[in-house]
């Protein structure tokens, strides 16, 4: 539709909506003028995902969402987010899933669990303080099915709510908080803009977002191997030369594998796994360059038609990795960087995404440090199937050990 009506133009939905669908509208929206678009719809649909209207950090608006967020990252920060802390638990997750792996080598089988535990276990291990063992998990796959599925936020709700009366059980004030429901219950003593209510769905928003969308989008990193052999013979080349074979990659080795990381970011480019960004709601009224904006305007960024149309990407329906990297082949191209927002810019931008970053790093190096992954099928689906986000249609894979005496 950008073709025929430009950057910017209004749906009828029927309620009016502005639909940005470049960066140039993008950042001047979300990041130079942000304050003014902070708001959200409190209106279907996004109403469908909350139990009670303006909670949570996903879909509140105003004071409640600047202190649920708030609190939440400071809580996290507390627990080292994006940093050695959580660096250390996301390698404890990556070991339990390699030991898994190893009953799957020279197998046929779907990585769906294995990659999706391992990204949960993360989540849960921060949030609720355990994990899932891959033996026992029944519970675990029937409540991220109902999510997927069906999609039953009354089903799913429920066993969040379980999980918090659990911490809730177990907390007591004067000790240090090992999990992020206890750390929210010390803060609730101090603010009265925290409350349990507030505290199930920012749970809730943080326990969707750190599993499903980082474990879908490493389902897309290994299915993009699989097409791309020679790109993953590439990435994995790198790997063992930086890290050798005796220990996992960590986040210091990070600026040393700048294909790694190129590869990376074109699988979030070209996967473009995340079609519906949340409404924005205008709170007031403004001009975005020749456009008028009224207050309590609905606007809709479309991330989906920036990485896919974009014109810095040259090509864009090409997987092409080395887009990322300036002509040395050993740094990453900043303004190809900047244009790739799948956490989307500005405040309201995704507030897990340093652990998302991380999480992709350790996991898909880890991942091709370890295995060659060798397609089953001839043909190599990358056709979405259409669901909140763009899922990978379910698919097979052999994996093979690397040899440790390459080099």
């Amino acid at each position: 539709m950008s073709k025929s009506y430009g950057p910017i133009f209004t749906l009828f939905l029927p309620f009016p909506v502005v639909v940005i669908t470049n960066y140039k509208y993008f950042k001047e929206a979300f990041v130079t003028q942000g304050d003014k678009f902070l708001g959200r719809s409190q209106a279907p649909p996004e109403t469908l995902f909350q139990k009670k209207k303006n909670t949570g950090i996903l879909t509140s608006d105003g004071d409640i969402w600047r202190e649920q967020r708030r609190t939440a990252l400071k809580i996290f920060r507390d627990f080292g987010m994006g940093k050695q802390l959580m660096e250390e638990q996301v390698k404890r997750s990556v070991v339990e899933m390699l030991e898994q792996l190893k009953t799957y080598e020279g197998k046929v089988f779907d990585p769906r669990w294995t990659i999706q535990l391992c990204v949960g276990n993360v989540i849960n291990e921060s949030i609720f303080g355990y994990h899932y063992s891959y033996k026992d998990m029944d519970k675990y796959v029937h409540f991220v099915n109902i999510l997927q599925e069906h999609f039953s936020m009354v089903r799913y709700y429920a066993f969040i709510e379980e999980e918090v009366e659990k911490q809730i059980a177990t907390f007591n004030e004067d000790d240090n908080p090992e999990t992020f429901v206890h750390a929210y219950m010390q803060e609730m003593q101090k603010n009265p803009m925290l409350d349990k209510e507030n505290l199930v769905a920012t749970t809730s928003d943080f326990w969707v977002a750190g599993m499903e969308t980082t474990s879908t989008s490493l389902r897309w990193h290994i299915l993009y191997m699989i097409k791309h052999q020679d790109i993953q013979a590439k990435v994995r080349e790198e790997i063992i030369r930086v890290v050798g074979h005796d220990r996992l990659p960590s986040l210091a080795d990070k600026t040393n594998m700048p294909y790694t990381q190129a590869v990376i970011h074109e699988i979030q480019r070209h996967s473009n796994m995340v079609p519906f960004l949340g409404y924005h709601r205008c709170t007031e009224s403004t001009m975005l360059f020749d456009t008028f904006i009224p207050k309590d305007t609905l606007v809709w960024g479309q991330i989906y038609s920036i990485l896919k149309n974009d014109p810095s990407f040259d090509k864009p329906e090409k997987f092409h990795p080395d887009r990322f990297l300036n002509d040395d082949g050993k740094s990453l191209n900043k303004e190809k960087l900047d244009r790739l927002i799948p956490f989307s810019i500005g405040r309201r931008s995704c507030a897990g995404e340093s652990l998302a970053r991380l999480e992709l790093f350790i996991i898909f190096s880890s991942l091709l440090q370890k295995y060659i992954f060798v397609p089953v099928d001839k043909e190599v689906d990358l056709n979405p199937i259409f669901s909140a986000v763009l899922l990978p249609k379910d698919y097979q894979v052999k994996i093979i050990p690397v040899d440790r005496n390459q080099s």
